[in-house]
């Protein structure tokens, strides 16, 4: 007979040997260190008080993530803070180099040696989510991406953010770029209380760069009323994930989704968030009460590691290619009922997308810590749009839209 611990677990095998007890003992491990890892229908999100930073209510909001796009949130603080100590300023200048041009969509495609200045690029940044932009934002302000990713890990570990590892400024895969919907949420609460300036980048409509108009990927700026921020992110292993900020009544909630299918049921299911927790259907279920987002423990593995939702949101499910094609237009058309119902419940579709900021080239007075040459470059190229394989936002998979809303 032997006996094998694991973490709080014992347990004994008898009747086999040493070998196949051995087989046994890794397939038993493997459980365990990949149990807390989920499906993509139990995706973590956070719902906090944006004055007190206290838990409204929350799923999994300690489980690691891939933040896509989301990270800009990071690198736009991390360029607050070198602005506030004098480095840089909103007029400094940031050049387009050959490693951000190389960098795949979203991304403004501006050519080599092109001059923009921060303020313009941040607002690339928030409503474009342009990584070739992020990736020169970086460059610029800390001379390497590598230098820059390192602030922002430290600026991570100051607020708190214990769970989070940035690999890039942009958010474009890597597997050593993880967060919780806890630590963004730390973010989303030092962005407003210590840059309250700068608060407007993130609820910017539109942008018109030459004749080309472009509007925030964040629809709740539009459609939920109330709405005053923040940003989203996508790729495939992510799934589709949120952050926004509303505001209602003297109110003001913070909202974080992550993993969502399309980006229509992320967008409805952080308003319905965001309503339920103005309309107080929280309160009398059991949630936490007083109790600040920083004072979360974990309950999840140590060993748990983010989802990767690609099978999920970028390619067909098995259960999809089982199905013919009647049977695949008949759930489809369940399914976009189910979606219009759900978007006229917590959407406001008669809401206008909104005046678009005007952005130029040049324009780069400010202080130029590098002392690049200043070339503001031709007239505007066309824009590179995002990736042609961007799922359809009302498109597969068809499972039931509902969500759990009891705290974890």
């Amino acid at each position: 007979m032997i006996r094998h611990t694991f973490g709080n677990c014992s347990y004994r095998i008898a009747g086999f040997g040493p070998f196949i007890s051995i087989i046994l003992l890794a397939l038993f491990i493997f459980f365990e260190l990949f149990r807390n890892i989920g499906h993509a229908d139990t995706n973590p999100w956070i719902l906090l008080d944006a004055k007190s930073g206290n838990l409204i209510a929350h799923h999994q909001a300690n489980r690691p993530w891939h933040p896509a796009s989301i990270t800009k949130l990071m690198t736009a603080y991390t360029v607050f803070r070198e602005i506030r100590i004098g480095r840089i300023d909103l007029l400094s200048p940031v050049r387009i180099s050959a490693l951000a041009l190389s960098l795949p969509p979203s991304k403004m495609g501006l050519p080599v040696g092109t001059i923009i200045n921060i303020d313009t690029a941040l607002k690339m940044l928030m409503v474009k989510s342009a990584n070739d932009v992020a990736a020169a934002l970086a460059e610029s302000v800390q001379g390497s991406l590598t230098a820059f990713v390192k602030t922002m890990n430290q600026n991570a570990k100051r607020l708190g953010m214990s769970a989070t590892h940035f690999a890039n400024p942009h958010g474009l895969h890597s597997i050593d770029q993880v967060t919780t919907a806890k630590d963004m949420a730390l973010l989303t609460l030092a962005l407003q209380n210590e840059f309250p300036q700068y608060s407007g980048y993130f609820n910017i409509p539109a942008i018109r760069f030459g004749k080309i108009r472009m509007r925030n990927h964040n629809a709740l700026i539009f459609k939920f009323p109330g709405t005053n921020g923040m940003k989203t992110g996508y790729t495939c292993p992510s799934g589709l994930n949120i952050v926004a900020r509303a505001s209602r009544d003297g109110r003001e909630l913070i909202v974080v989704v992550l993993g969502g299918h399309s980006g229509v049921e992320r967008n409805v299911f952080a308003a319905k968030l965001l309503q339920d927790g103005f309309d107080n259907k929280f309160a009398s279920k059991n949630h936490p009460v007083n109790t600040h987002v920083k004072s979360m423990k974990s309950a999840m593995n140590i060993y748990a590691v983010p989802a990767n939702l690609t099978p999920v949101v970028c390619k067909p499910s098995w259960t999809e290619r089982q199905l013919n094609k009647k049977q695949r237009r008949k759930l489809r058309k369940i399914h976009l009922a189910k979606l219009k119902k759900l978007r006229e419940t917590y959407l406001d579709k008669s809401v206008k997308t909104g005046p678009a900021h005007e952005v130029v080239l040049g324009q780069a007075t400010g202080i130029n810590p590098f002392k690049f040459r200043l070339k503001n470059g031709k007239a505007p190229p066309p824009i590179i749009g995002t990736p042609s394989w961007r799922p359809d936002r009302s498109a597969p998979p068809y499972e039931e839209i509902e969500w759990n809303h009891q705290a974890k």
